[in-house]
């Protein structure tokens, strides 16, 4: 029989490995967004010169697992988490053997995808909430799929086939750019919109409490999602 101390050696040598590289893949790849995120905004404000520059495409690298890319009225917030998670059973995925077959080929690093207001971020309203339209799991053999609102969802969800490179990126990074800007924001029903303290106008904060999030900007539900 073995050994406590010997069962924990033996995962840690099966376990650590493949978890570092779904890591690095991810890391990888989440420097590979970036570098096409900052040319397509170059490629954009070079034929494109809006009379306000509000309207102007901007992206901004804030960090090591961070960055933006404001398109006008909407900010897409990408973020790479930095724990990686398991695709659960129940997931759609699991329809194929390919992770019935290996445990371990669900453990993956996860980036996600948030739509948000562009001035909930410049205004710093920290109530207002952002809504998830995407997330890309990468497993340590650099297979991976997408979850995601509408057709963002339908891309890419064969873990089994799809190996990300520049290219799927590309089309995926242009399909959620495109759903990003085709949503606008609806006005609320008269009788819903919320009364307004006085606190909020004096405070400068005028608004924040009716546009209240990119919430309102879709409309958009758990239907709307396409998993797996």
């Amino acid at each position: 029989m073995a050994a406590p101390d010997d069962k924990i050696l033996q995962l840690i040598q099966k376990r650590f490995p493949l978890n570092c590289q779904a890591t690095d893949n991810a890391e990888k790849t989440f420097v590979s967004l970036k570098s096409w995120l900052t040319s397509f905004a170059e490629n954009i404000n070079s034929k494109f010169q809006p009379s306000n520059k509000r309207y102007r495409v901007k992206f901004y690298d804030t960090g090591n697992n961070m960055c933006e890319l404001q398109l006008g009225e909407d900010t897409l917030w990408f973020h790479l988490h930095p724990n990686l998670f398991r695709i659960t059973p129940t997931n759609p995925a699991y329809r194929f053997s390919y992770l019935r077959d290996d445990e371990y080929r669900s453990q993956c690093a996860i980036i996600n995808i948030y739509n948000f207001l562009s001035d909930s971020l410049a205004e710093k309203r920290n109530d207002d909430y952002g809504i998830l339209i995407a997330r890309i799991f990468i497993n340590h053999e650099n297979h991976f799929m997408v979850e995601g609102k509408r057709q963002i969802g339908m891309l890419y969800n064969d873990i089994t086939q799809d190996i990300i490179d520049a290219d799927k990126m590309s089309n995926l990074l242009e399909q959620i750019i495109v759903f990003c800007i085709e949503h606008d924001l609806f006005a609320q029903p008269f009788d819903q919109v919320p009364a307004m303290s006085y606190r909020e106008i004096s405070s400068g904060s005028f608004g924040s409490n009716i546009s209240g999030s990119k919430q309102l900007g879709f409309r958009l539900s758990a239907e709307d999602d396409t998993k797996g």
